[in-house]
């Protein structure tokens, strides 16, 4: 490592721990899976689901808007958000963040094209495996994730 490049390590460690401290207060991870699967037809494609399970830390409305996977990025889809009776989930209460990314796709004749990727720098290097960013208060704050638990693949039919 170069003078420069160590320079530039250590100012990005020295900004980037309050920020993860901070974004550990409002929950934590429970497990980290992904799975790789195949549709079955070419059609169907195939590609790797990822999955956080976490639990609330806090009472704040708790909303995961980015996530970065190596140099991808997507939008993670929350289930149990809030309750059926439109509740926010509160401290305590468990939610599963899963994001799919499609390694291969061919559409059939009639089908609609998915949707283009989009580019998205991170707000920092990422450490680890994935970087999840989420609102909670005021601002975007940004949750590492170091290693997802690799589960056996699907095989669809």
């Amino acid at each position: 490592m170069t003078g420069k490049q160590y320079i530039v390590a250590l100012i990005f460690a020295v900004w980037a721990l309050p920020h993860t401290i901070s974004a550990q207060k409002y929950f934590k991870v429970l497990d980290a899976t992904s799975v790789s699967w195949s549709g079955g037809m070419r059609q169907s494609g195939t590609g790797t689901t990822y999955y956080i399970k976490a639990v609330l830390l806090t009472n704040q409305k708790v909303t995961f808007s980015d996530i970065w996977i190596g140099k991808e990025y997507g939008v993670p889809r929350a289930a149990s958000a809030t309750y059926t009776d439109g509740r926010s989930l509160s401290k305590g209460d468990t939610v599963l963040i899963s994001y799919s990314s499609i390694h291969h796709y061919e559409p059939s004749p009639n089908a609609q094209e998915p949707p283009k990727p989009v580019y998205k720098s991170p707000p920092y290097p990422i450490r680890g495996e994935a970087l999840l960013g989420f609102t909670a208060g005021k601002g975007t704050k940004y949750r590492s994730i170091e290693k997802f638990r690799s589960l056996p693949p699907l095989n669809y039919p």
